[in-house]
């Protein structure tokens, strides 16, 4: 009798092999931009596209909060043909579109220079809103890409840099923008510390003592002081003065700690 053929698994197999000739598509690496801005002036944003390949036209929507900031002007883009519209600029919008004939361009493209005006308090934060309303290629096929909206914070980073103190030290602290805040690195950090215990005669005493390091910034440097601290008294040399039997008559030396040698006479 003739087995019928497993028809199921036949056109599962049929499948799973047209994945390696047909392939899984893969996750756009194409990314528009604008990035992060702190100032309390006037100042210049850039949307990028950044990794894309033959880009020939682009349209895209930039939202904000018009009580924080408000777009001046638009240009100076990669696009030979560009288009900016900033008639709404005070309601919070703006529209720019690009596009260029004859093949597109590739790698991180410019698509536009912004320049934003604060215009809202210190500390303030508008979102820079990036909405991509079209990204073909010069065949006109539609370009997949993520994007990564900005913030402008209204506040000077840059004023921030300086030398800080923290519990045991300075450091240098270098402010950048991130999500509209200053935010900073730290270098150079300097530690308050303590040195050695030293011993050290002052009359018939032992005392002790350690040096302390004190740093600390001025005009924009971490200065260090050191100066002695912590001073105690470690033994009187005069509790161990009087005479010692050692079962003999004759002269005896008796040494008392680091301070002096006294010579007793001592007899039977």
């Amino acid at each position: 009798m003739r087995q019928r053929p497993n028809l199921p698994f036949f056109y599962f197999f049929i499948f799973i092999l047209s994945l390696f000739f047909i392939g899984i598509p893969s996750v756009a690496a194409t990314t528009v931009t604008i990035g992060d801005v702190c100032s309390e002036k006037t100042v210049t944003a850039t949307i990028m596209i950044n990794d894309v390949k033959d880009v020939a036209s682009a349209t895209i929507k930039l939202s904000y909060d018009p009580s924080i900031i408000v777009v001046a002007s638009i240009g100076n883009s990669d696009f030979p043909a560009f288009i900016p519209n900033i008639a709404f600029a005070e309601e919070g919008w703006v529209m720019m579109t690009g596009f260029k004939t004859g093949g597109g361009l590739s790698g991180d493209v410019k698509f536009a220079e912004i320049t934003i005006a604060p215009r809202g308090s210190a500390g303030q934060i508008s979102k820079l809103d990036l909405n991509v309303e079209k990204l073909s290629d010069s065949g006109w096929k539609p370009i997949s890409a993520s994007v990564v909206d900005g913030h402008f914070g209204v506040v000077d980073c840059d004023a921030l840099n300086d030398c800080y103190t923290y519990r045991t030290g300075c450091e240098d602290r270098i402010f950048y923008c991130s999500g509209g805040r200053c935010r900073y690195r730290s270098a150079n950090k300097h530690t308050d510390y303590y040195g050695k215990w030293v011993e050290y005669c002052s009359g018939d005493t032992v005392r002790k003592h350690r040096r302390f390091y004190d740093y600390y910034c001025e005009a924009k440097k971490c200065t260090a002081h050191g100066s002695w601290t912590d001073d105690q008294l470690v033994e009187n040399c005069n509790d161990h003065d009087g005479w010692y039997d050692t079962g003999k008559t004759h002269w005896v030396t008796t040494k008392e700690y680091d301070c002096k040698y006294d010579q007793k006479e001592q007899k039977e």
